[in-house]
């Protein structure tokens, strides 16, 4: 249908890209080899394929007619697929990440739903508070890469708005659903190299017979500024018209289905009126509730068009698994590249220069980050390690010494154990010798815990995992820390740890006049968004203080989260519980773990086992041997070891792996998980946390995703106990695989039962 309204023509003539064609209809020079031939000799597509999509890699040594020759093997689900084609590789692929439409007939078809890639929103831009935006830019005029990125922003908001009403339409819809978000694709025999076109949204709907392309704009219609060719009617038609292009490029002669249409839309947040009275206005839509509304209209429409016509579900397989695996450009966020992709936008969100703008949004404010005395008034995950990391490089890099000092607990943590946060700093400092990295072990009522710190020649001291109850220790130990400070010439704190747990602040205390009564002469820094964790885990830390303010009073860490402002636009991330459901030993537990967790992310695990601890205390008085030591990371060793994992690395206070393969692992040299105490885990930052703890410092500590484990402790080691700490047991083999018995998973439900 042409449309011939004047004013449509005026403001762009957009319909002309716009509406519904068939697949088989669409103009373009046909291929005579099939699919999978085309796609199998484009040497390109496996490369990239092993490249974005396996979940390790390894050399092997091979031996060829000129000598051994070193040979890079790519793994997907414990596959080699190195030796398979790129159709194998896709099939292979499409197993792990969308199993339920290999189950798709045309009969089941409305009992399969929709799998959207990225599972959750991921932001393109650092405008994490895009509510602020007009103040920051007020606040800084001259910032020409701000305002770039404000424009960049504009367009975000756009599509993220479309993905909500995709959500609000398909997440709980049936049929047999892909939604996939930003893909870039190019034609699959095109031999020059181009960077290919992007695509806002693909829908596939296998029950309706239709792939869907919404191409998304801020504004929509003429810009009296520019040229009409550079209107965004004009760029959109291009879009559409090109996308429709590649799309068929690739699935034209290889779908069985006939009926298979390809719907063009377009989607704005700001409609330029002349556009409203187009023919063609049921695939133009202004905001949020309009996409849904004509969307959901399309979709009945189709739907009912559909009804009789014969179906292939190998057809909709086919779309996905190229779509998904061989089509696009750059990677899309699935398995490991999801979390990867979580873990650089928060690390975009939460830099140095992003928390600049978004805590401090006026050169005024910044300032305060230039005082040589400062204290952080800062919660979880806000970037108070990151800034006194960055800060010690500066001293470092124009010639002063650094005294780098994390501090612990000298009742809970024994003397010379490494934190996992000292490990990650040495690693950082590598290349700046002026910069020393010290453990301090504080007990309170002493004024003697820092005369053996070294200080000759050091002027700049970095104080981090300080006491967030510094206030109530004793006038022995806050006299001593604030006259080793008295002389130094940069002193940056860190409030972040806890020595008395049942210290809590009244309600209506000023945190700032606190600090500022416990550390004279300091500037404090306020940096009230957690910027540095995803968003799923933000909200939940800020709701379990907020909770915690209704019944009692406040510990310092959870009135900072209580009173943080959580930015919008931050990764979202997931926050996972297992264990709720019934009563379960711990290797069920992480078995049902083990499923969600997929390709090659390597968690760090987070535990409990602070021999103080009541439970841990009453399981430790019920072993006479030295095992009672290590009664608190048995039973997740033996877990590992019954299903079928590796052996984890240890940084726990009853046991601790060597020193190299600590160092290994925080090196980025993984190839396990970690098991490391809450004690111990304080400060770092990991991409995948397994938290059996259930405590906000650890959820905190996540860059992408959260799993907490609800499990009984008490019952884990009893089950330890009367299956492995047997009088014949070794205590020395205790954690030697080869040598130990292994427990048989059959007796657990048992055990549970009894």
């Amino acid at each position: 249908m042409k449309c011939d309204s004047q004013d449509c023509d005026a403001a762009g003539k957009l319909c002309d890209a716009l509406g519904i064609q068939f697949v088989a209809d669409i103009e373009i020079e046909e291929s005579k080899e099939t699919l999978e031939s085309r796609v199998n000799q484009n040497q390109r597509i496996k490369n990239q394929q092993m490249k974005f999509y396996s979940d390790t890699e390894s050399l092997e040594e091979v031996m060829t007619k000129r000598g051994p020759w070193r040979e890079k093997h790519y793994y997907a689900m414990g596959q080699d697929i190195t030796n398979e084609t790129a159709a194998e590789i896709a099939n292979t692929l499409i197993k792990r990440d969308g199993p339920q439409f290999l189950e798709l007939t045309a009969a089941n078809a409305d009992q399969i739903g929709a799998m959207f890639v990225p599972k959750k929103y991921l932001p393109s831009t650092k405008f994490v508070s895009p509510e602020m935006k007009e103040e920051v830019l007020k606040e800084n005029p001259d910032d020409t890469k701000l305002y770039g990125e404000k424009i960049a922003n504009d367009g975000e908001m756009a599509e993220k708005e479309v993905e909500e009403a995709l959500w609000e339409l398909y997440g709980n819809a049936k049929g047999g659903i892909l939604v996939i978000k930003n893909i870039t694709m190019r034609d699959l025999d095109v031999k020059k190299k181009d960077k290919g076109q992007e695509v806002d949204f693909f829908i596939v709907h296998f029950a309706n017979q239709t792939i869907t392309n919404i191409e998304v704009k801020s504004h929509l219609g003429k810009n009296r500024k520019s040229p009409p060719k550079k209107w965004s009617t004009a760029k959109a038609k291009k879009q559409l018209a090109a996308i429709k292009l590649i799309f068929a490029s690739w699935f034209k002669g290889a779908l069985k289905g006939k009926k298979w249409k390809f719907i063009s839309f377009a989607a704005c947040q700001e409609l330029d009126p002349e556009l409203k009275g187009c023919k063609m206005s049921d695939y133009i839509a202004e905001g949020k509730e309009e996409v849904i509304k004509k969307l959901r209209s399309s979709d009945m429409k189709e739907r009912k068009a559909a009804e009789n016509v014969e179906k292939f579900p190998e057809d909709f397989i086919l779309i996905c698994m190229y779509l998904l695996y061989c089509a696009p450009v750059v990677p899309l966020p699935l398995g490991g590249n999801y979390t990867s992709a979580i873990r650089k936008a928060i690390e975009e969100s939460g830099s140095r220069d992003n928390i600049f703008i978004w805590c401090y949004p006026t050169p005024k404010q910044r300032a305060i980050l230039k005082s040589s005395k400062l204290v952080f008034a800062s919660p979880f995950g806000a970037g108070k390690t990151l800034f006194q990391t960055v800060k010690s490089i500066e001293i470092s890099d124009k010639g002063g010494k650094v005294l780098f000092l994390l501090f612990l607990d000298a009742r809970r943590v024994p003397s010379k154990t490494k934190p996992l946060l000292a490990s990650d700093l040495e690693q950082k400092f590598k290349k700046h010798p002026n910069i020393k990295v010290e453990v301090v072990f504080i007990e309170d009522g002493r004024s003697d815990n820092l005369k053996d710190i070294e200080t000759e020649g050091i002027n700049h001291v970095m104080v981090d995992e300080f006491f967030g109850d510094f206030g109530s220790l004793s006038k022995e130990s806050r006299e001593e820390f604030n006259a080793f400070i008295s002389d130094k010439e940069t002193v940056w704190i860190s409030l972040s740890n806890t020595y008395d747990y049942g210290n809590r602040f009244p309600e209506g205390v000023d945190l700032e006049v606190e600090l500022k009564k416990w550390f004279p002469g300091f500037e404090v820094a306020k940096m009230d968004k957690p910027l540095r964790c995803p968003l799923s885990v933000a909200k939940d830390l800020k709701e379990q203080a907020s909770n915690k303010r209704k019944v009692s009073r406040m510990r310092f860490n959870d009135k900072l989260l209580a009173e943080s402002t959580l930015p919008s636009n931050l990764a979202e991330g997931s926050l996972t519980d297992f264990g709720l459901d019934k009563m379960e030993l711990l290797p069920q537990v992480l078995q049902q773990v083990s499923q969600r967790v997929k390709g090659n992310q390597h968690a760090l695990i987070i535990i409990r086992d602070d021999p103080n601890e009541p439970m841990n205390k009453l399981m430790r008085s019920r072993i006479q041997c030295q095992c009672r030591d290590k009664i608190t990371v048995l039973p997740i060793d033996v877990s590992f070891q019954a299903n079928g994992k590796t052996q984890s690395v240890f940084l726990a206070l009853g046991h601790q792996s060597k020193p190299e393969k600590v160092l290994a692992w925080t090196g980025g040299k993984r190839k396990e998980d970690m098991v490391v105490s809450k004690e111990l885990m304080k400060g770092t930052e990991h991409d995948l946390i397994i938290d059996l703890s259930i405590s906000s410092e650890a959820s905190s500590r996540s860059m992408a995703h959260v799993i907490r484990i609800y499990s009984n402790p008490v019952l884990d080691m009893e089950w330890v106990i009367q299956n492995l700490l047997t009088p014949d047991h070794d205590c020395n083999e205790i954690l030697n695989w080869d040598v130990r018995k292994k427990i048989s998973s059959s007796n657990m439900s048992d055990f549970i039962g009894e």
